[in-house]
This record gives structure tokens, C-alpha cells and sequence, in this order.
């Protein structure tokens, strides 16, 4: 998988051209163009062009047309077959093949496309694709490549693994190849010297006689030949001896090839041991490099052995070259004792006698080469990668995408996003959102829920001004729910209230008191908020006078009861806010209050403010037959339910209820709100809602009109 043996393996393939067939959905991949009527050679001259798509378009037997877009430009070239092409980006040779006029109509109707590939991207690719298994308990690992195409995935394979043997054989190759030429070089070395004595030769004996020793001069010249090719043979070896210094000293980690050891005598085994050792340890390191860092402790451990490696090739090289010198000494001798002997020959016999005796051992020498040189090509052909290959790569069909895989992946990741948003929700979002969430959470009653009112601001009083709308109808609801939480003994009186600020209780107070005044009842609502009182703000009225004014005495209820814009509503406002608000309503006058107007009014309603900055809610629910106590979505947390619980837990309080104001909507829910209401569902045919019959819910439509509308419909 390393970079190098995938990239020398791509440089063997032809697959920098990616070819396409153009269909009417999709583009299909093709090993090349052999399908078509010709076969693409192209090269670039800028980057830019990489996989930028070529289309091509057969124009006639002669000619086509090339189009491409490089930044929105559009580009469009035309060139002719068999012939390269030059261009502003690349350069292009189409041959054509099975193009002629019987065959054009047919391969102009399709449309072909060529794109060619950034080389480090291609790379890249093939590393991803190729997976590597080893089979447990054996060293054979079993290759695996994915490609589109199936027959380039077998082509990549098979080469990848001609050039991976190929790298396990190139040690070993060049150091057969390193000691091949070292022998060239020294015998080319001796056919000099061998073509110069035998010149010198022949000319010596033109013009001397020829000599003739006697037996025992012959023996003394015999032997010293023999030394003389002995101590020839000692040089080599001493050579070889230096050549691994040198090595040496040069370094084994920087790639150069050992010296040759086929100068190393039959019985040093130990040298020619070690220096297998070094290229292994060598091999193994470059290998290493391929997955580790130059740090890494492999690397460490490696450069250890190596280092210990070139120590001991270090001291055998140079104690054996001390060894071989002294026995070229001793052969020295020998010859200095041949020599003196065969003084006595006349000068002339023994110059030819020595020319002759320096030709037959360079002979004996070249003869020694000659059989070495045969050894290191023998040896060659011996040379086994340390890899072969079992099977060859086979295709096995189409492996992906796997159907049913990516429908359960998918399925699987599905409902685990799904688990993980709601663990998250249920541990960091404990906001409440709907009345099903808040039942669930909730041990007190909920009476219902109200709707988002985008025109709270504008018209506070829903009742009057879409009295047909859903909220309207959310109301009605909580009117009709009321009924189940009401006693008989305070059957009249309700406390509307909140946790917070700003959450609708003065909004759901004034619907309500609202909504139970159209149904005939006659109703009053109390603004007991008397630090920041919003009930005359609602209904449009004073607050001059109020229910202050009431409890310090300065005049009755009485007097500050006014009557609202809603038929058979009044109302009570705060008065003026008071510097001891709370004090007041721990007055005698408040029970007595409440006692007179529940007497009177068939419902009291009894705005307070929120419980969590103030306590007068809990104050005056003792009064009350029930409790409304109002959420808003924005900020009703479970939180605050579990406050609100332990609150009336500690109360005695009957008929508590909780009420969720801002309900966010879903779309299908108000589209048939809308619809429902459109079409008058349940309100113009007397089931209680109706605007002109029933109980009168329809306030501020005229009858007369209401009436007009119900001819007019009937006359069409």
C-alpha cells in the first residue's frame, strides 16, 4: 500500500484517462474506448484541465469536436482523426478504428466523454480501494482492490504484485549485477596486459633467440608462475578487503549495493553471512519506514543491529586484509628465492622468460575471472523472490453499494439519532411544549391548552375580535373543563395566576371571564395584581379607582365597578398601585370582598400576580374554588411543574389546575383549524357556537347581518 509501489504500479497502467459513454441518466465508465469507433491518446499542458470533462462529438469520418468548461468558460475545439492535435490545454491523438460512411450515422448518435486524472489523486484512490487481510496462522495475505471497473481492478492486482516481487528480488539482483561488473572491469584490465605481453613477445623473440632451459630451470620457472598467480590472487582479495572499508565507511543506510564477495576465499563464510544479514536488516528497515516514523523504536531497534552488523564486518575486513598481507609476504619470498636462482640464464633468456612468465599469469588469472564470471550468471538465475503468487486476481461481481446494507446502516443510524436527541432533549431541554408533555409530567389536572396568538399585542381580547378562531374555541373548552374541577361550595370563584412574569395569566384571565360571559353567565374580574395591574389595559377602561381604593377605605366596590365592551361582563381594576400591596392583601376586607361578589355574580375571576416573585396568589386561593395556574412553551420546564407541586403540596388547596398558553401549532393541525372554521363547522347550526343561533357566542356580528348572510346563501 505504500505510496511508491502503488505509483510504480500505476506507471505501468494506462488509466491517467477515465472513458465515459453518455446516457440519457447517467454517465457509464468504460475500461476504453474500444467499444467505439476510435481509441484516445492525450497529454497536458496545464493543470487546470484535470478531470474537467471532454466531450466529444464525431463530426465525420475525418473530423470531430471537442467541448469543455474550465470556470463557467465554455471551450470548444475541433481536430481530425489520426493526427495529433495541439490545443491551448492538452494535446490529443483520436485513431480512429471502426469509423467509415456505412458506420458514422451510427457512432455520431452517441455521446462520448474522456476526463483525465490528477496523478497524485489516482494515487490516492488506489491506496483507499486496496485492503490487505492476513490469513491467521500463514504468511499469505490475500489482496483485495475495488473499482467501478471491474477489469482494472484485476489489472491493478496483478501488477501490484509483479512490482512488489519485483522489490523483494532487487537487493538480491543488484548485488549479483555489482560483482558481474567488477569482473568485467578487471578482465577487460587483463586482455590489456595479456595483448601487450604477447606483442612484447613476439617482438623479443624476432630479434633474440629462443630460450631453451634445462629441467631444473624449468621446475624453478613452473613454480614461480604459480606463486606469481597466487600472490596476483592475494591482490584481488585484498581489494575486495578495501572495497568493504570502503562501503563501510560510506555508510550502509544510504542504499549503495555492497562490494562484491565473490573474492572472498571458499572458507569465509562469516563475511559473506554477515553482509546477507546487513541487506536483510537494510530491506527490513526501508519496509518499516513504510508504516513508522525515522524515531519510531522499530527503526531504533533495526539501526542498532545494523550498526552492531557493520562493526563486525569492520574488524573481520580489517584483520583479514592484516592476515592476507603477511601471506603475500611469505609469497614474496618465495619468488625473490625463485628469482635469485634463476639469475644464472643469460639477460636475454631471462627477460623473454619473464615476459613469458607475466603472460601465463594474467592467463591463469583471466581464466579465474572467466569461471567466476560464470558462477555470478549461474547464481543469478537462482535468485528466488522471497514472494510468489498463489492465485490471480478474479473478478467477484458487483460489491457495492449493498442494498440491504445501506437501508439498515441507514435504518440503524436513524434510530439511533433518534435515541441520542431524545436522551439529549431529556436531560438539557425540559421545556414543555404541548399539554400531552405537560400530562405526562404533571400529578395536577390540566384543563387545557391555548394556541399562539400573533395578535396579543394588537387585540388582547380574543373573545371580541376572531371569536371564531381556533384560540376562541381553545377558551370554549376551558370553559366547558371548568365544570370538573369546580365545588359546590365555591362553585363561582376562580384564581387565574402564574410562575413567571410574562407567561398570559391577565390574557387567559380576561378570555376566560370573557368566554363565560357569552354563555349567558354573569361574570366580574378581579385585577388583584396590585404592583403591576394590566386588567384596565386590556378592556380599555380607568383604574382611578379600584379595589386599593376598596381596602384603605376611600370608598365601596361599589362605586368602582365598571361594565365591559362583553354583555353581561364587569369589572373590577386594581386602582391606584399601593406602596404596601402585599399588606393589603392580608385585609379582613379581601375575604369579605370576594364573599359579597361571589353573592352576587354567578363567576368571580381573579387576576393575581406571579407566584415566584410574589406570594399574594397563595394567599388569596384560599378564598377560591379553583386554581388556574398558567404555563407558557417559552418557559414551562419540568422544573417549574415540580415547584408548582411541592408549592400546593404544602397548601390546602382543592380544585388546582394547570393551563398551557403559546402552543406552537403543527402545520396539518392549522390548515384544518383554518378549514374547519372556513366552512363554519359546528357553529351555524346550533350546536352552542353558532354566531346568529344558539347562546349568543358570536359578539360584535350583528344579528340583522347574520341574518342578511343566511338569505343571501339560501337565495343562491
Amino acid at each position: 500500500q505504500s505510496y511508491d509501489i502503488v505509483k510504480s504500479t500505476l506507471d505501468r497502467l494506462d488509466y491517467d484517462v477515465n472513458h465515459y459513454l453518455i446516457g440519457r441518466f447517467t454517465d457509464n465508465p468504460k475500461q476504453v474506448l474500444n467499444f467505439s469507433a476510435f481509441s484516445v491518446e492525450v497529454d497536458l499542458k496545464t493543470p487546470r484541465i484535470f478531470n474537467i470533462p471532454l466531450n466529444i462529438r464525431i463530426l465525420s469520418t475525418d473530423e470531430y469536436e471537442l467541448s469543455y468548461t474550465i470556470a463557467g468558460t465554455p471551450f470548444t475545439d475541433k481536430g481530425r482523426f489520426n493526427t495529433k492535435q495541439e490545443f491551448q490545454d492538452y494535446s490529443i491523438t483520436l485513431k480512429s478504428k471502426n469509423l467509415n460512411p456505412s458506420t458514422l450515422e451510427q457512432w455520431s448518435n452517441l455521446a462520448y466523454q474522456i476526463r483525465i486524472q490528477n496523478p497524485e489523486r489516482l494515487i490516492k484512490s488506489f491506496q483507499r480501494s486496496l485492503s490487505i487481510q492476513k490469513v491467521e496462522y500463514t504468511s499469505i495475505l490475500t489482496l483485495q482492490s475495488k473499482h467501478e471497473l471491474q477489469e482494472r481492478a484485476k489489472q491493478f492486482l496483478d501488477t501490484l504484485s509483479a512490482v512488489y516481487i519485483e522489490s523483494t528480488l532487487e537487493s538480491q539482483i543488484v548485488v549479483n549485477e555489482n560483482t558481474e561488473k567488477y569482473i568485467d572491469r578487471q578482465l577487460s584490465e587483463l586482455e590489456l596486459i595479456m595483448d601487450s605481453l604477447e606483442t612484447q613477445l613476439e617482438s623479443f623473440k624476432e630479434q633474440k633467440n629462443i630460450l631453451d632451459l634445462d629441467r631444473e630451470k624449468n621446475e624453478f620457472f613452473e613454480d614461480l608462475i604459480e606463486y606469481e598467480s597466487d600472490l596476483r590472487k592475494l591482490e584481488i582479495r585484498v581489494e575486495s578487503m578495501q572495497n568493504l572499508e570502503e562501503f563501510l565507511d560510506r555508510g550502509v543506510q544510504n542504499g549503495d549495493a555492497v562490494p562484491p564477495t565473490v573474492f572472498f576465499a571458499d572458507e569465509d563464510v562469516f563475511p559473506r553471512q554477515l553482509i546477507s544479514e546487513l541487506f536483510d536488516l537494510r530491506q527490513a528497515r526501508r519496509l518499516a519506514l513504510i508504516d513508522v516514523e525515522e524515531d519510531a523504536i522499530a527503526i531504533r531497534r533495526k539501526d542498532s543491529l545494523i550498526s552492531a552488523t557493520v562493526m563486525s564486518l569492520r574488524a573481520y575486513a580489517r584483520d583479514n586484509k592484516n592476515g592476507i598481507l603477511k601471506q603475500m609476504g611469505e609469497v614474496n619470498k618465495q619468488i625473490r628465492r625463485l628469482e635469485s636462482k634463476l639469475q644464472g640464464i643469460p639477460k636475454s633468456q631471462r627477460d623473454i622468460l619473464g615476459i613469458n612468465r607475466k603472460l601465463n599469469v594474467n592467463e591463469s588469472l583471466y581464466v579465474f575471472l572467466l569461471e567466476k564470471k560464470a558462477n555470478t550468471v549461474i547464481a543469478r538465475a537462482a535468485i528466488l523472490p522471497q514472494t510468489s503468487i498463489i492465485e490471480s486476481a478474479r473478478g467477484v461481481g458487483v460489491v457495492g453499494p449493498n442494498k440491504s446494507k445501506v437501508t439498515y446502516s441507514a435504518l440503524g443510524i436513524a434510530i439511533f439519532a433518534a435515541l441520542l436527541i431524545g436522551f439529549i432533549r431529556l436531560i438539557f431541554f425540559e421545556r414543555i411544549e404541548n399539554t400531552r408533555e405537560l400530562k405526562d409530567f404533571s400529578s395536577i389536572a390540566v384543563i387545557g391548552g391555548v394556541p399562539t396568538y400573533d395578535e396579543i399585542e394588537q387585540h388582547n381580547l380574543v373573545m371580541n375580535h376572531a371569536p371564531r378562531s381556533n384560540v376562541a374555541e381553545a377558551f370554549r373548552s376551558i370553559r366547558a373543563n371548568l365544570q370538573y374541577i369546580l365545588t359546590e361550595e365555591k362553585a363561582k370563584v376562580i384564581l387565574v395566576t402564574s410562575l413567571h412574569p410574562g407567561e398570559g395569566k391577565t390574557f387567559t384571565a380576561s378570555n376566560l371571564a370573557a368566554v363565560i360571559a357569552k354563555a349567558g353567565k354573569r361574570a366580574i374580574i378581579l385585577d388583584f395584581d396590585l404592583h403591576k395591574p394590566k386588567i384596565h389595559k386590556t378592556f380599555q377602561v380607568t383604574n382611578h379607582f379600584g379595589i386599593s381604593s376598596h381596602l384603605i377605605g376611600k370608598n365601596s366596590y361599589k362605586d368602582n365597578i365598571m361594565q365591559s365592551r362583553v354583555e353581561n361582563l364587569d369589572i373590577l381594576t386594581a386602582g391606584p398601585i399601593p406602596p404596601n400591596a402585599s399588606e393589603l392583601v392580608l385585609s379582613d376586607k379581601v375575604a369579605e370582598l370576594i364573599q359579597e361578589l361571589s353573592d352576587t355574580y354567578e363567576y368571580v375571576i381573579i387576576d393575581t400576580p406571579p407566584l415566584m416573585l410574589i406570594s399574594d396568589a397563595m394567599i388569596l386561593i384560599k378564598h377560591c374554588a379553583a386554581g388556574l395556574f398558567v404555563m407558557n412553551t417559552e418557559k414551562a420546564s419540568k422544573q417549574g411543574v415540580k415547584y408548582l407541586q411541592e408549592l400546593l403540596a404544602n397548601e390546602d388547596t382543592t380544585g388546582a389546575a394547570l393551563l398551557l398558553n403559546n402552543i406552537k401549532q403543527k402545520k396539518w393541525k392549522h390548515y384544518y383549524g383554518k378549514y374547519a372554521y372556513k366552512y363554519g363547522y359546528g357553529y351555524a347550526y346550533g350546536y352552542g357556537y353558532g354566531s346568529a343561533i344558539g347562546y349568543g357566542y358570536g359578539y360584535g356580528d350583528e344579528p340583522e347581518k347574520a341574518s342578511k348572510r343566511r338569505r343571501r346563501s339560501k337565495d343562491n
